[in-house]
């Protein structure tokens, strides 16, 4: 950690203060601790890491206030991976069977990957604040991970015109779908959502777009973990949320079971890397007491996702239910 015991000391006690000063919600908690970080002094040395730090909450809160219209936009782009799959089954005489999660990010979480970022001399940037991840649950899948993570990030960024126009025809023409949810996935259509730029990690992929991914199938992470990342983003110039960011996660059921279910590979190692990190952020039973925080440590009760990613969305779609 490249911050010294001071700063991170001066830190966890902004952050108590905040919880305990206003803990109704996560951007009233957010909004409280940069207030909190902007009257603290810091070393000199470490003064570059924590200005980057800054900037990190401040973005932060930027999109904490506007979860609402975040979450409903986010909804609408899983929804529409739903209608693009059924798309893809009717036409491309496919089967696919897919189930589609939608969680928030927990806000200690994210207070601690932006901790850790900026230690290291990283600008603090969240990419994965949302994050939606499609399993494909028919046997021996792998290459339908691919097509519709192709299909999906083509429609949805026009990366693929012909397909996004086949796939516009069969929503207005399809009379299974009623007049109000074809408005809505035209709608989300409209949006100037673009893929992200981020290095591939592999250099032979089935993903088409290859500045836009990491292949963790081809080139599994060091724990063995496999899955296909895309981050999309809201176009600059966009008057909805300028710049917001979904990483999808595209995996077949097999993948889905080792990362979930064997110790090496679940996300909860993956935490880890952030635990001394986190620790800032966990408060003691008397802090959560003063600050009566309604749930916390628990996932039926945190639920603001103050601890615990907030789970937002679930669809289930079989290929004989449309």
């Amino acid at each position: 950690m490249s911050l010294t015991n001071t700063t991170l000391q001066l830190i966890q006690q902004a952050y108590r203060d905040a919880f305990i000063a206003s803990s109704r919600n996560c951007s009233e908690i957010t909004e409280r601790f940069l207030e909190n970080l902007n009257k603290i002094r810091v070393p000199e040395d470490d003064m570059s890491s924590f200005n980057n730090f800054l900037t990190g909450i401040e973005r932060c809160l930027l999109e904490r206030k506007s979860t609402f219209k975040a979450t409903n936009l986010f909804i609408d782009i899983a929804d529409m991976l739903v209608y693009i799959t059924a798309w893809l089954n009717q036409t491309k005489h496919l089967s696919s069977d897919i189930a589609i999660t939608l969680r928030r990010k927990a806000l200690e979480s994210e207070f601690a990957k932006l901790l850790r970022l900026a230690s290291n001399d990283k600008l603090s940037i969240i990419k994965d604040r949302f994050g939606l991840r499609l399993i494909i649950l028919n046997e021996s899948s792998l290459h339908l991970v691919y097509l519709l993570a192709n299909y999906s990030v083509g429609i949805l960024c026009n990366l693929d015109r012909t397909s996004r126009s086949e796939f516009i025809n069969w929503i207005k023409t399809n009379n299974q779908i009623d007049s109000f949810s074809k408005e809505k996935v035209l709608n989300t259509l409209n949006l100037p959502l673009e893929l992200y730029p981020i290095q591939g990690n592999s250099s032979y992929t089935f993903f088409k777009y290859p500045s836009g991914y990491k292949d963790y199938i081809q080139t599994p992470k060091e724990n063995g973990y496999k899955s296909l990342h895309v981050i999309i983003q809201m176009g600059a110039a966009s008057t909805v949320m300028p710049g917001i960011t979904l990483e999808f996660q595209f995996r077949d059921f097999a993948q889905h079971i080792l990362a979930e279910r064997h110790k090496d590979i679940s996300h909860t190692v993956y935490k880890k890397c952030d635990a001394l990190y986190r620790s800032i952020f966990q408060l003691k039973a008397e802090d959560l007491k003063a600050a009566h925080m309604r749930g916390y440590l628990d996932s039926t009760l945190d639920l603001d996702g103050v601890s615990i990613a907030k789970i937002i969305h679930n669809r289930r779609m079989n290929n004989s239910s449309f």
